[in-house]
Parts: structure tokens; sequence; C-alpha cells
């Protein structure tokens, strides 16, 4: 797995779709981090020659070590970067609130499936442990922030690290675990399967056409979810949850037009089951609809995480 096969999404083979993909992709709007003093950018994280890389901020006043929030993209696995204007002014708001804040990059699906994304955000996790007394850092306040395809991580990375799942050690710091001890993610996709039964539930439509959905994912999933159950079952977060799982904030817009929101309402019940109800807080934004809604990521609904954050990491 990873490593992408030549198969068939959308009458076109793996290669051809995803270049048609990349072609209709827009550079989304970078950060100006120039105003930040204490940064140390584009550290490479892996022990690959062609390393993704990740920046680590620091509050301006301070010692340390500070907790830590480690803050994945989005973008439907096919777009998106550390930079990306959006996530930075989500994720940098950590810096006031008295947190470190790194921004990770993975490899896009256009690139490689499934394991190769989660493999790079528990490297980039042990990556994190093993340096932190460099940057200030205490390795054992750590929380893992994201959206759309970037909260899908670190849902994943949050309940599987407990159990010591979907790690490939050999790209560094294999003496370090990868479990966190808290998580905030905002419109996750969980369960492929369910999505397009759960749609249709509220009365929506499946999207259609080459870049919907059920086609897109393909490249992340490394064939079409219904030929590869097994992976669909493994990139599934609530597959790992267990009593040690960490404690999770989850919110999503109940408009959403393409990410049914009992996605995230299903994740949170079986969360309370396990780990207890004061451990899970479940953030409906009643009428509200994805990132792009200019009604999901102001200012109260973004405090709202990091204050459920500073409840497990201060």
């Amino acid at each position: 797995m990873g490593k992408h096969k030549e198969v068939i999404i959308c009458g076109m083979t793996r290669t051809e779709y995803a270049a048609k993909v990349r072609e209709s992709l827009r550079p989304n709007p970078t950060y100006c981090n120039e105003h930040i003093k204490r940064k140390w950018l584009n550290i490479p994280y892996t022990n690959l020659p062609n390393s993704q890389m990740l920046d680590v901020y620091l509050p301006e006043t301070g010692d340390g070590p500070f907790p830590v929030v480690i803050y994945i993209h989005g973008g439907g696995f096919v777009r998106g970067s550390k930079d990306d204007h959006k996530s930075a002014t989500i994720a940098l708001n950590g810096l006031d609130r008295g947190y470190a804040v790194v921004m990770m990059n993975y490899t896009l699906s256009l690139d490689a499936s499934f394991p190769t994304q989660i493999h790079e955000v528990k490297a980039a996790i042990r990556w994190v442990k093993a340096n932190a007394r460099d940057y200030h850092i205490d390795p054992a306040r750590i929380g893992l922030m994201g959206a759309s395809a970037g909260a899908h991580l670190a849902a994943l990375a949050g309940t599987s690290g407990t159990v010591g799942e979907l790690e490939d050690k050999s790209l560094g710091n294999p003496e370090m675990d990868t479990v966190v001890q808290a998580v905030a993610v905002d419109f996750t996709p969980v369960n492929f399967a369910t999505v397009n039964e759960q749609l249709l539930r509220l009365g929506r439509e499946i999207p259609d056409g080459y870049n919907a959905p059920q086609y897109s994912s393909a490249l992340y999933l490394g064939d079409l979810m219904e030929k590869v159950p097994e992976i669909v079952e493994q990139t599934n977060p609530e597959t790992y949850i267990s009593p040690s799982s960490p404690p999770f904030f989850i919110q999503h817009g109940t408009e959403h037009y393409i990410l049914p929101h009992d996605q995230s309402i299903h994740l949170a019940e079986l969360l309370v089951a396990s780990i207890g109800e004061e451990k899970v807080e479940l953030s409906l934004l009643q009428g509200v609809g994805g990132g792009e809604d200019p009604n999901y990521f102001i200012q109260e609904n973004i405090m709202r995480e990091f204050d459920f954050l500073d409840r497990f990491l201060k």
C-alpha cells in the first residue's frame, strides 16, 4: 500500500485521473508569517531524502516548555499545504493561548495512497517528541487539530496512537510513541462507506462529476471504496477507538453539502461509549456549511476548540 497502482477511476486510469484533478486545482492563498519572531521553517521530519516538512512556531514570550498543537491541513487529500492562509490563521491562534504550533505537510493523494499520509503524520508526532527540548515543547502535552482531510488524519492518528497501529517507524525516531493527549477536528470524514447513504437520508443529492468525492476519495483509498472495504475499515478512526483514546472535540456544520454531520455524530457516540462523555464534546453548528462558509471558522468557533484543548493540555 502507499504506492499507487493503476486502477480505473471515473473511466480513467489512476494516473490520468490524478492529472485531470491536478489541472483543475487552483492554488490556495498563502500565509505571511513575517511578523512571527520565534519560528523554524521547512524542517524535514522523516529520514527520507525527499522528506515532507513542518514549521514550528512559539509564543512571543516565555521559555516553555509549551504544550503543542500539531495542525494538519485540509484539502480533500488532493490539495493544500502547511502554508495555507486559512489553516495558519486557525492554528496560530494557539500562540496567543500559550501553545507552540506545528504546521505540517503530508503527501497528497495525487502522488500516493493510504497509508502514506497517516505514516507521515505519526512520523511528525514522533519527531516532535524526539526534538521537544530543542524547541521548548512539552512532549507530554500534544494536541492534534485539523479540518476536512486534516481532521480525518488527526482523528485517525488520535484513536490509533494508543493502540500502536498504522506506523512506519523506519521513517524516523522509532523509540517514540505516537500517543497524544487531545484531538480537535472540524468536519471530519470518518467512514467513507457511509457518506452517501447519510446524504440520501438527509434528503441531499450525491455529488456527481469526475471530481465527486466517491471518485476523488479513490486516490486516497487506492481504489473505489466498494472495491477496497478492508482499506475503508483501516482508514476509519472508529476502528481503533479504545478506553485509552484521547479526549476529542468534534465540530461540524449541519449544512455541509458533501460531508454529512452524521459522520461526526457517530464518531462522538462511539467515543463517549468508550472514554466517557466528559472527554468528548460535539459542536454542531446549526445552519452552517463547510469550511468555505464564512460562519464556520469564526473566532467563537475557533476559541471553543482551544477552550477544550486547555482542559487537557494545561
